[in-house]
């Protein structure tokens, strides 16, 4: 087995510094201490800040996981260090702040949106946690919720996740009204959702983790970590999946399937694994509740070009692999036009799937039936066209079976596009 050769970036050279092997630190300036005015990317970690009468307001609206809930940060435009960030670059707005705030006493942690998506969780929301209960642990930590939200509508992710981490549950609150905390402690993050690089300190911190170290991982040469459940929920997933993890499984490879596992033995699974093979989606965050692993991951990727949490993956493992093994897939579309990705159904390049196994040793192409993945291939996406065109889905539905059309036909199924629910209305009578 061959594993492409890792390549380390190499930066411009500064003007005016020549001299070959010259460690170059920043100073520490007493007279200017660290404020939220600065952030600090390095291995000395970006600190940690404390506020004291600071408004905490529970979250108004949400957009693609950003919200306009939680503190509100004194000089809110120059706070850059304390605020959500992706790439780099802050992406949420101030919150509005009633003239009417609860006091609570006491001194929390800001802990982040609890938010309803596993990935974006993990991604860009709990990663405070664990240095916050580094400095503080026996501080309670504060999550926001919208209004009138209850602990009971916390997914159970959250509480699984946040005590691997370290934070019982009865060091978790919600705010779901406006409050004035009368001191709060806060951390920038420790990782973004792609773009920024991601501390040592901070996967110290994991490696070092108590679950982490009484963690007894599985014995797994080679773990696939499939997709193919979700297509039975209506998610996003590649046709004739199940195919491909019935053939897995006869040759010894563990299919793993998160949603069905508690997240210990999800873990368990990742730390024993020499090869990660995910089916690209969300399951990949979860990866990054561990640390650094001799590991190679590969990640089969099902929208092209995707290259979902590279920042955040490779530095936890000895190589990573994106590989596209998508031709394109077959979409419905959004009122306004737009394809409702994360619900699309993709289709395999079979050529390229069987070449990313021989690249890690799995004789699948030895086994592979063409006919028989076809049919379940057409069989997966007459399903899917049942899910996506049923009546009370948000779509645009005769613009939706004009684009499935179209995209069958690019992709060699034109023998299905007469089942395109509505198509024949769509088009005027023409298929």
């Amino acid at each position: 087995m061959r594993w492409p050769a890792s390549r380390h970036l190499r930066r411009k050279a500064m003007a005016g510094l020549s001299a070959e092997g010259t460690e170059i630190r920043l100073r520490e300036v007493d007279a200017a201490p660290m404020s939220p005015r600065v952030q600090y990317y390095g291995p000395e970690g970006q600190g940690h800040y404390t506020f004291s009468a600071i408004p905490v307001v529970p979250v108004q609206s949400e957009t693609a996981m950003v919200t306009d809930g939680g503190p509100v940060w004194p000089d809110w435009d120059a706070a850059i260090a304390l605020r959500h960030q992706r790439n780099l670059n802050v992406v949420d707005a101030r919150p509005a702040v009633p003239e009417r705030l609860e006091p609570l006493a006491g001194a929390y942690g800001w802990g982040g949106f609890a938010a309803a998506h596993f990935g974006h969780f993990i991604a860009e929301h709990v990663n405070r946690v664990l240095p916050t209960l580094s400095a503080f642990p026996d501080l309670p930590l504060l999550f926001t919720l919208p209004p009138r939200a209850r602990n009971t509508d916390v997914p159970a992710f959250f509480w699984q996740i946040t005590r691997w981490l370290g934070l019982p549950p009865e060091q978790a609150r919600f705010v779901t009204h406006p409050l004035r905390v009368e001191t709060l402690h806060a951390v920038p993050m420790a990782e973004q959702w792609s773009g920024a690089p991601v501390e040592a300190a901070h996967l110290d911190r994991l490696d070092a983790l108590p679950t982490n170290l009484a963690l007894a991982p599985g014995q797994d040469e080679v773990v696939y970590v499939a997709r193919d459940g979700m297509g039975n929920r209506g998610e996003g997933n590649n046709a004739g999946e199940a195919y491909l993890c019935r053939l897995l499984q006869t040759l010894n490879v563990r299919v793993m399937r998160p949603e069905a596992l508690p997240l210990s033995e999800q873990l368990a699974i990742y730390k024993g694994a020499r090869v990660l093979v995910f089916a690209e989606g969300s399951a990949m965050h979860g990866r990054q509740l561990l640390g650094r692993l001799n590991q190679h991951i590969v990640v089969l990727n099902r929208r092209r070009g995707q290259r979902i949490a590279t920042n955040a993956l490779r530095p936890r493992c000895t190589s990573l692999t994106y590989v596209e093994t998508s031709n394109g897939s077959l979409s419905v579309l959004w009122p306004n036009g737009r394809p409702w990705i994360v619900r699309a159904k993709s289709v395999y390049d079979v050529d390229t799937l069987l070449g990313a196994f021989d690249m890690i040793d799995v004789d699948l192409r030895g086994r592979w039936d063409q006919r028989v993945y076809e049919q379940e291939r057409d069989d997966d996406i007459r399903n899917w066209m049942t899910q996506r065109f049923a009546a009370k889905q948000p779509i645009d539905q005769a613009a939706s079976a004009v684009a499935v059309a179209a995209e069958m036909r690019g992709l060699g199924l034109e023998h299905l596009v007469a089942e395109v629910p509505g198509l024949a209305a769509a088009a005027g009578g023409r298929a």
